[in-house]
């Protein structure tokens, strides 16, 4: 397995500090540190000089109000299992995680990721989450809905930080995480979060975000919640969607030795499927 050969590791005081630290190409910031195993094992820390570790920059936090919650980028996993006041999506989502890495890994390491098989950003994405970006003297914000250029790929300029990731909190009235794993504590070969807001018994709103086993970063299908936007929750619907997600053109999953695409392919539909029943109930 491919090492890392770091020779300074760095504790920044401040966001500026670790702006200006990081705006080198050697650099790699952590914070809790759980992604550092799956890049070093594909071969992508060879060129890392210098770790920056974000755990003291006062990111870690967790508000809600009556309109959005915001979640600082070095909070814990944990802290999610812990709120009743968020998204159902986000607390199912956090329960796949397993209790070593959750109480490490933090939120804006899952989500800086863009890694397919982690549940959070998933979760996140469907809530129409919006990440804050900081130099230290100017934040910006992006969706997290576009935010990733490819797997382990975030499209965020040298220098700058994931400060916390916003999300309305009453925009949808139901919100689900679920998933299909080989194993009790593996990666999910399928995951899908699912927020919707109803009206009347009609899908008013509504987002699909699949991650797992994918050729491609945690993806909105974007096709799958245009057939079901308008419609009546009802069986007819529950039909309709399994069939959206077997020809979803942006659901990209992978053929390795685990499973076929095709059989991964189904997987989704069947998780959607036992979702929006649960809805129609």
């Amino acid at each position: 397995m491919p090492v890392i050969k770091t020779r300074n590791y760095v504790r920044p005081t401040s966001v500026s500090e670790a702006s200006q630290l990081l705006a080198d190409e050697n650099t790699l910031a952590v914070a809790g540190g759980t992604l550092v195993y799956i890049l070093s094992a594909k071969g992508l820390l060879g060129e890392v000089d210098t770790i920056v570790d974000l755990e003291t920059l006062g990111l870690s936090f967790v508000r809600v109000c009556e309109e959005k919650g915001e979640l600082g980028a070095t909070t814990k996993i944990q802290a999610l299992v812990d709120r009743t006041d968020l998204p159902a999506v986000l607390r199912e989502a956090s329960l796949y995680v397993p209790k070593e890495v959750r109480n490490m890994g933090t939120i804006g390491g899952e989500v800086s990721a863009a890694y397919p098989y982690f549940d959070v950003a998933c979760a996140l994405m469907s809530l129409d989450t919006v990440v804050k970006l900081t130099d230290g003297s100017k934040t910006t914000s992006r969706s997290l809905d576009g935010f990733y250029r490819g797997i382990l790929e975030p499209d965020v300029d040298k220098g700058r930080i994931v400060k916390s990731l916003e999300f309305p909190v009453n925009k949808f009235d139901f919100t689900k995480y679920k998933r299909k794993s080989l194993t009790a504590h593996g990666y999910g070969i399928a995951s899908l979060a699912l927020s919707l807001r109803r009206l009347q018994g009609v899908v008013e709103d509504i987002r699909v975000v699949a991650g797992g086993a994918l050729s491609t970063p945690p993806t909105r299908l974007l096709d799958v919640e245009g057939k079901l936007k308008g419609r009546e929750l009802n069986e007819e619907l529950l039909s309709v969607a399994r069939e959206a997600v077997m020809s979803s053109s942006y659901l990209k999953p992978t053929d390795d030795i685990k499973a076929s695409s095709n059989y991964k392919r189904r997987l989704f539909s069947i998780l959607l499927g036992e979702i929006l029943d649960e809805v129609a109930r």
